[in-house]
């Protein structure tokens, strides 16, 4: 019987084989399904009711299948039913419910780190929209497979899309395409499907996850605050939502050859919005009206009996439609306030051309600039809804001092207390003990010395030149992607009562230009320190530990490496007996019994065949290990792998090579603010040791009984700078964030 290092081996390269030929092969027996009267092809949407809902009948399946065994054979079964139906339905549905399976079932989470990222098992998902479609082979071979046509004489690949002129560019596709940040969104709508989860204790029944209408708001939120950043730092106004459901979608969106290929087309600026699959503009509008009357009343006041909203939560999951929202909690309130949030998407996957725009798909859908557009407008009930609700008095603040001033005239504001340090520039003891060494340095004896010596004002990222491996593992494309030189954030609080306290310490970025409103800050990092009584405390925080960030906390995406290829005699005739056909081993007898580079191969082949024997590659070992990522917890003790078990939450959360915006090269000047609550009024009591809680919660309780985003979750009755400089236990400083010159990796 296989152990679970089996099955994980076993999970890790089913979802490595390369996806384009899975499609492929989809696509081909579509009239056949069709013939026997099944559903026709369509590209999987997790936005799509019909579609999470078939996925959820499989992750119920797997979740029967591993429940009805007590050792890894449950697993291996769950294994045997994925292949089977991945062969009958759309792959990537198929896909997503096994990665739904692992993230919520106890026995799954053993293959917490089986799912490559993005750039791994969906490399072209990964691939620039402004990548030039790369001929590996001569002639149209490669054309033929991508599913691209010819480019127009005179024009790029992009351009022949929109002809009479490409879209121009904002400068910002380096971030919305960026692969950890697609990861992100990925895994974020598996951790929280609005359709809930299925219960692994009773399939049956499903079950929504803690709050998740009100973090589907502030993740997303925090999405949109990020994404204005890096648009002031590139020049372009706010961001202005789409609510106008008629009007022209003014920007337009190609997602390259690479994504086009998998099935989704291209958007011209100007398309309109249409009617889609059982909803109407009109019903789209009666919805969007409908909600708004009823943040404005704080309450579902058309049923019978009225709702109230007095928890965002439930006008999230209502907006969302999801499980915990009114659509399942009151008859009739599906038709009458909608599904407003998922609907708009497929609507605008809907206005590109031929295939559905990248709107429609959670691994591409933020690629989209009219993704902001709509999360902005989705935003803004959220944001309605807290105005609503009025401002907080902030009377259950703890008795602690945090040190700043503020210079009115040149609106400057400092601290001694918050301090920036780089990692790189730390002396050996802090890398022994960075909390020792912060006390000794900047408490103690030197709690009222200038700190300006070895801290930083400036901040600093960089833009890293890739080459990203496509799923053929023959052609590379230009990648580039986000940096940050590493730093560490040392924070002194002041205990000011004779008796132990403990603190929530939030902290807050926001760029300058935008201070003034609450909106507009982005949450940096959340965690509890401990003071003694009248304690004069020093804490030391590495920007990697932060609790909104994936982890591990990773800079660089892992792409696939140079592979080679070791055909043996034996290796051929079990690729013939899984399916290999005759005509393909013949063109590969001459590559017997040596190691070949894959370009040998591919040429020989050519790009239709390749496509075919490139799983089979992939199952039988034929790709050596050097071209074959490691599982991330390949070397792990019994003890490490246990441990992960528990976590699979921390891989849900925001790219740490995005953890700061890019800011601009003479320094974007940005505020930062700290924040202290007291946690015997924040603290729930939960098991989770996770460090990614603020975007992705906990499994079982979101971790803090403050709104999310506190204390910019309301508005204030003065302005922010007042309210800091008012509240002894808030502070905030000046910072920069300055780009400094572009890198290229070997």
């Amino acid at each position: 019987m296989a152990d679970l290092t089996d099955v994980r081996d076993r999970a890790w390269s089913l979802f490595l084989e390369p996806s384009p030929p899975r499609r492929s092969a989809f696509r081909e027996v579509v009239p056949e399904l069709a013939a026997a009267g099944e559903e026709p092809v369509e590209t999987f949407s997790a936005f799509n009711r019909r579609h999470l809902e078939r996925a959820m009948q499989l992750v119920a399946e797997m979740m029967r299948l591993a429940n009805a065994s007590a050792d890894e054979k449950g697993l291996q079964d769950v294994l045997d039913f994925y292949e089977r139906m991945r062969d009958r339905e759309n792959p990537d549905l198929v896909d997503y419910a096994l990665m739904a399976f692992i993230t919520h079932h106890p026995k799954g989470r053993a293959l917490v780190h089986v799912i490559p990222p993005l750039t791994l098992r969906n490399p072209e998902f990964a691939a620039p929209s402004t990548a030039p479609l790369e001929r590996s082979v001569p002639g149209p071979e490669l054309l033929d497979v991508l599913g691209a046509a010819e480019a127009e004489p005179g024009l790029s690949a992009v351009e022949s899309v929109f002809v009479g002129g490409a879209q121009p560019s904002d400068g910002l596709e380096w971030y919305r395409e960026d692969p950890f940040a697609n990861e992100h969104h990925t895994h974020w709508h598996v951790v929280y499907p609005f359709s809930g989860i299925p219960d692994p204790g009773d399939p049956e029944t499903s079950k929504a996850q803690d709050r998740q209408g009100e973090i589907f708001f502030y993740m997303h939120q925090q999405m949109l605050a990020r994404y204005d950043a890096e648009r002031v730092a590139a020049g372009l106004p706010r961001l202005q939502p789409l609510a106008d459901f008629r009007s022209a979608v003014t920007v337009g969106y190609d997602p390259g050859p690479y994504v086009r290929s998998q099935g989704f087309g291209p958007r011209p600026p100007g398309a309109r919005m249409a009617d889609v699959e059982g909803t109407s503009i009109a019903d789209l509008e009666g919805f969007r009206d409908r909600l708004r009357q009823a943040v404005a009343a704080l309450s579902f006041d058309a049923l019978n009996p009225a709702v109230a909203i007095d928890q965002v939560t439930l006008l999230g999951a209502s907006l969302e439609s999801d499980l915990a929202g009114i659509a399942g909690q009151s008859d009739g309130a599906d038709r009458f306030y909608g599904d407003l949030h998922n609907t708009g998407h497929v609507m605008l996957a809907s206005t590109s051309q031929g295939n559905p725009g990248v709107m429609t798909t959670t691994e591409v859908a933020i690629r989209d600039p009219v993704f902001y557009q709509w999360h902005k407008h989705v935003d803004d009930y959220y944001a309605a809804w807290q105005d609503r609700s009025g401002s907080r008095p902030f009377s259950d603040r703890p008795l602690v001092r945090l040190r700043k001033q503020l210079d009115p005239a040149q609106d400057r504001a400092a601290s001694p207390d918050i301090l920036l340090l780089f990692e790189d520039q730390l002396p050996a003891a802090a890398s022994q003990d960075l909390q020792a060494w912060a006390r000794s340095a900047f408490g103690d004896g030197h709690w009222d010395d200038d700190p300006a010596v070895g801290t930083t004002d400036t901040l600093e990222t960089a833009m890293l030149q890739r080459r990203l491996t496509l799923a053929d593992r023959v052609t590379t494309v230009p990648l580039e992607h986000l940096t940050h030189r590493p730093f560490v954030y040392v924070i002194r609080i002041e205990n000011q009562v004779d008796q132990p306290v403990k603190v929530t310490v939030r902290v807050f970025l926001v760029p300058k230009a935008q201070a003034a409103d609450r909106r507009a800050w982005i949450e940096m990092d959340k965690f509890v320190h401990k003071l003694q009584p009248l304690e004069k405390s020093v804490v030391a925080r590495r920007g990697a530990q932060s609790s909104v960030i994936r982890k591990p906390a990773v800079m660089r995406p892992e792409v696939l490496k140079e592979a080679a290829l070791e055909i043996t005699q034996q290796r051929l005739n079990e690729m013939v007996a899984d399916g290999l056909p005759q005509t393909i081993a013949t063109l590969l007898g001459p590559f017997v019994g040596r190691v070949t580079a894959p370009q040998e191969v591919f040429n020989a082949l050519g790009s239709p065949r390749w496509s075919t024997a490139l799983p089979l590659f992939q199952r039988h070992g034929v790709i050596l290990p050097s071209g074959q990522p490691q599982r991330p917890d390949q070397n792990d003790t019994p003890e490490e792998i246990e441990r992960a078990e528990g976590e699979n939450y921390c891989t849900c959360g925001w790219p740490y090579n995005l953890l700061l915006p890019r800011g601009t090269e003479p320094g974007m000047p940005c505020r930062l603010a700290v924040v202290c609550t007291d946690f015997a009024f924040d603290q729930v009591e939960t098991d989770e040791s996770c460090g990614s809680l603020s975007f992705c919660g906990a499994r079982d309780r979101y971790p803090d009984k403050r709104d999310m985003g506190y204390p910019f979750d309301r508005p204030f009755d003065a302005p922010i700078r007042d309210t800091i400089m008012a509240n002894p236990n808030m502070a905030f400083r000046d910072i920069t964030i300055r780009r400094t010159p572009d890198a290229v990796e070997n």
